[in-house]
């Protein structure tokens, strides 16, 4: 049993030492990355909100110029239209129905060309005369409005809901006003209204809140973001710019979570960054660190060892003459060993003896049987004096003979390829004779014969004698498989066929085949039959000749129809297109009869 040899307490302290060392620079490396992801976070937060101050300030300076823009073009536009010409000489005769009508043209024509919400001339009366009515006379009443053009100055002012609009159609509206006069005598006023929601629909564009406030912080204009967020524009970063001409404030909202997100991923990046340069410092220290301890162990385990081994030494020189009295035991126990092994080998010998007895009787017994029933018949057909029919028996009987003769070649050739040429063979006629001699067993045996031939004459390379005993060879073991089947014994022998191939299907309605027997049923001396039944040699010897022919003999479970479950046996031959053409006139059954009269080599 080995012994585990455990470290001297010197080494054990060093290991537990240089553990320590380990885990205290794990701890350092570990707060360093902490540290450095902390600050490069807080540094990439701190950058990405000055970029999005700047942003937002370009973003302001825009907006600015936007809404001046909008303002700039409509702030000219009274003092520029009450100088027509229309204007003076209705205010002078505003009964004459000309110069009314006139106006009206005049009003409508300008509040299209500007885009202006309503165009509305006040004269001295303060009566209103617009294209649109979109103002009241009250609306119109704002002290700067009144005041400032006969002072000569731009009238202005701040309108949240006109009125008359509808109130799906409201919008916020901003006035001008402009004194109209001749002659330097003040005669009315023309006031411009502007719609506000153009700036908005500029402002619609913006992908973030912009909206203007009066003095007392009320929202006046807006996009539709400035809206939906407003709950949340406290927690914004917000950029303003006064607007003193209108007493507003334009203010812009920028959401700081990118740059929140940015410092967050720059200091999760730099902790992996950290992670990883840890890791390698940790992979290096702890190389070196195992490197000194297997040198320390390595001194300590030397000289253990060598304590060790002395002590083994002397417990092994005891066990030397044990040792030597077991070497006598099993030289001893060899020599047993080889005297049984020969006779196991000529036991060997015996049975592969018997075996051969067994082939011959088990390949010429069929043929043999079927003479002795020519004979029969023969002897009574002569005591008929029905000479044709007897001389059919004699030839039936030459038949058998020259069939034994084949049969004897190759089973003296079955351990080499024999010396015989292969021939055309038609199909059927040795379907036919195969069935011919199993008639008497089928009948014995009772069981059915589904006999399916094939529906043309099909020729195949083979030799006659040697296919006809390989299908009776199946037919035999098809009855041993059918004995126990219900509600009858069945056997199916049917024939396929392409253009190069032809197909001969041996079906039974039996138990069917092990899949584990499958692999090696054409194996010598396998079987599965009980004692006395077989020894095995009857599927490798149909396999070999099968193989000889260039086909293939396979086994399987199920009918390719799937009517038969039981065992299925495919013998594949190569089929031969005018067969009856390319016939080699020298039989097999010729063959085998020549070959009786050759002596062994």
């Amino acid at each position: 049993m080995p012994t585990t040899l455990k470290p001297s307490e010197p080494v054990q302290d060093a290991l537990n030492r240089m553990r320590r060392q380990v885990v205290a620079l794990a701890s350092a490396l570990g707060l360093a990355s902490l540290v450095v992801s902390l600050v490069v976070g807080a540094l990439g937060l701190r950058l990405h909100m000055a970029e999005i101050d700047r942003n937002g300030q370009v973003q302001l300076s825009l907006q600015l110029e936007a809404f001046k823009r909008v303002f700039d073009r409509y702030r000219p536009l009274p003092a520029l239209f009450s100088e027509h010409p229309t204007m003076i000489a209705f205010l002078r005769d505003p009964d004459q129905p000309g110069n009314r009508a006139e106006l009206e043209r005049r009003l409508e024509r300008l509040t299209g060309l500007t885009a202006a919400l309503d165009v509305v001339l006040v004269d001295q009366k303060q009566r209103l005369f617009s294209s649109r009515d979109v103002l009241t006379p009250k609306e119109l009443s704002h002290p700067d409005l009144q005041n400032a053009p006969r002072q000569g100055r731009l009238g202005r002012a701040y309108l949240a809901k006109p009125s008359r609009l509808e109130a799906l159609a409201q919008e916020p509206v901003y006035l001008f006003s402009h004194g109209i006069r001749d002659h330097g005598s003040y005669l009315g006023a023309l006031v411009v209204a502007l719609g506000l929601s153009q700036l908005e629909q500029i402002w619609a564009l913006a992908p973030y809140p912009v909206r203007t406030v009066d003095l007392g912080g009320e929202r006046t204009l807006g996009n539709s973001l400035s809206l939906s967020l407003e709950p949340s524009l406290a927690s914004m970063r917000s950029y303003a710019s006064e607007l003193p001409q209108f007493d507003w404030q334009l203010q812009l909202f920028l959401s700081p979570t990118p740059a929140h997100w940015t410092g967050l991923t720059s200091g999760l990046l730099a902790l992996a960054v950290c992670v990883l340069l840890s890791g390698a410092i940790l992979w290096i220290f702890s190389r070196s660190q195992r490197a000194t301890i297997q040198s320390l162990r390595a001194r300590d385990l030397a000289q253990r060892l060598d304590r060790l081994v002395r002590q083994r030494t002397k417990e092994l020189s005891q066990s030397n003459s044990q040792l030597e009295r077991e070497v006598e035991e099993r030289k001893q126990t060899e020599e047993e060993l080889r005297t049984a092994q020969a006779g196991l080998v000529q036991t060997s010998k015996l049975a592969a003896l018997g075996q051969m007895s067994a082939v011959l009787s088990h390949e010429f017994n069929q043929p043999l049987a079927a003479i002795s029933s020519y004979v029969d018949n023969a002897i009574v057909l002569l005591e008929r004096d029905d000479l044709d029919a007897g001389l059919d028996n004699l030839e039936r009987m030459r038949d058998m003979v020259q069939r034994l003769a084949a049969i004897s070649k190759h089973l003296r050739n079955f351990a080499r390829k024999p010396r015989e040429s292969l021939s055309t063979v038609p199909v059927a006629a040795v379907l036919g004779d195969a069935l011919e001699i199993m008639s008497g067993r089928l009948k014995a045996e009772g069981v059915r014969l589904d006999f399916r031939p094939p529906d043309q004459v099909l020729w195949v390379q083979a030799g006659q004698i040697r296919l006809q005993q390989v299908i009776v060879n199946l037919v035999s073991n098809a009855i041993q498989a059918t004995r126990a089947a219900k509600p009858e014994p069945l056997i199916r022998l049917s024939v396929a066929y392409d253009d190069s191939h032809v197909d001969i299907y041996v079906a039974d309605n039996g138990t069917g085949l092990d899949p584990n027997v499958i692999t090696k049923i054409f194996d010598p001396f396998f079987t599965t039959k009980g004692v006395g039944e077989g020894l095995g040699l009857g599927l490798s010897i149909s396999y070999g000749i099968i193989d000889e022919f260039g086909g293939k003999l396979s086994a399987g479970n199920g009918a390719p129809d799937s009517s038969l479950p039981g065992a299925l046996f495919r013998v594949q031959l190569v089929r031969i297109i005018d067969g009856a053409k390319s016939e080699n006139p020298r039989s097999e059954s010729t063959t085998a009869t020549n070959q009786l009269n050759e002596s062994d080599p």
